[in-house]
């Protein structure tokens, strides 16, 4: 470079000679050395090189900075991660207390069906009982619709039983008079035979009498024969009227047998009702009993999947918060080994400079020097 610039150099040292006479020993101003391309390249290295020392000085003092600031946010990390760690435990734990609390709902879930099934089958007992009451009402309605009238019945035939006594004292009470109406036909029979035999004996005197005691006799063996076919017809009346009463007795006591069984089968269906009834109501009371145990659990289920809800809420809400902690924690990582390489990569480069600016110093002053050389040179030239 300094066989190329020389000739630049004679000239501008001819042309200017008339105002460099007076200070040929002078050194050249700023002005000159700008001009030098030597000094401008030498100029550049050195601004290069404190460009590049104050960006090492303040890139290591950024990198402490960075350093101490990833420290801090990796022990905040550590902290965080340490936490997570103990939610984690808790959320298994909450995990084991869930488990089995699935399992207790399940077991719950298997109590309410099993009571679900009773209280169908209590249902349906009370149903058929009800029914069956039902049936038993009314059976029981028409058995007393029955005694009502099997008691009229029993009302009618006492009353044509007591007709029928009075008939039978009546038909009595016609025998008592045909036998004493025989009694006194007979006596008068006798009387008159007495007659007969007194007319008889007095034959002459009382042929008249005789004759109308004949027919007296005929006439009172007439009566007789007509009061024994009375007292016959009487008797016949008298042993159907008995036979009457006899029957009549008999369908009375089969009635009164029959009402005696209907009262007590009404009583046996009373007491039976009566059971059922009481059956009823502790039935009701279990199925209210059942109907509100049914009532707790689905409380205690309902309880059940809103925990079961809001631990798997918690859960994912942990889990999306430790993904994303993990994943700036690798990302502080890298950061940090980029940064690391970074640094390593800027101590070489910083090195290296050092190194060069020592060089560009070095050549910096040998150009100064054989720049004063080739001044003074010049300069004894002229």
């Amino acid at each position: 470079m300094s066989d190329t610039n020389k000739p630049s150099d004679d000239s501008s040292s001819a042309e200017n000679s008339p105002s460099t006479s007076h200070g040929a020993a002078a050194k050249p101003d700023m002005k000159t050395l700008m001009q030098d391309n030597r000094v401008r390249g030498i100029a550049g290295i050195a601004a290069i090189a404190v460009i590049w020392a104050v960006i090492a000085q303040s890139s290591a003092g950024s990198r402490a900075d960075r350093i101490d600031m990833i420290e801090g946010q990796l022990a905040e990390s550590e902290q965080s991660r340490q936490a997570l760690s103990a939610e984690i435990s808790e959320l298994e734990e909450a995990e084991m207390n869930l488990t089995a609390m699935q399992d207790e709902m399940a077991a719950i879930e298997e109590q309410q069906a099993a009571g679900q099934a009773e209280l169908e089958s209590t249902r349906t007992a009370i149903s058929e009982a009800e029914d069956t009451l039902a049936s038993l009402d009314e059976q029981r309605e028409s058995m007393e619709q029955e005694i009502e009238s099997l008691a009229g019945e029993i009302e009618t035939h006492e009353a044509q039983l007591e007709e029928l006594n009075n008939e039978l004292a009546q038909a009595e009470q016609a025998r008592d008079d045909a036998q004493a109406a025989r009694q006194e036909a007979e006596e008068a029979l006798e009387a008159a035979q007495s007659d007969r035999q007194q007319a008889e004996d007095a034959s002459q005197q009382a042929e008249q009498e005789r004759a109308a005691a004949e027919e007296a006799r005929e006439q009172a063996e007439a009566d007789i024969e007509n009061l024994e076919g009375q007292i016959e017809e009487a008797n016949s009346e008298l042993t159907a009227v008995q036979e009457d009463i006899a029957a009549t007795r008999e369908e009375r006591d089969a009635l009164v047998e029959e009402r005696d069984n209907l009262a007590n089968e009404r009583n046996a269906l009373e007491e039976e009702v009566e059971g059922l009834t009481a059956q009823r109501e502790d039935e009701q009371a279990s199925l209210e009993e059942v109907r509100t145990e049914f009532g707790d659990l689905e409380v205690a289920l309902e309880i059940g999947r809103e925990e079961l809800t809001s631990v798997n809420d918690n859960i994912d809400q942990r889990e999306t918060q430790l993904e994303r902690l993990e994943t700036q924690l690798n990302n502080w990582r890298d950061e940090l080994g980029s940064l690391e390489s970074r640094m390593e990569e800027v101590d070489d480069t910083t090195d290296a400079e050092a190194t060069d600016g020592e060089a560009a110093e070095d050549a910096s002053e040998n150009v100064s020097d054989e720049a004063e050389e080739t001044d003074q040179q010049d300069a004894e030239e002229a």
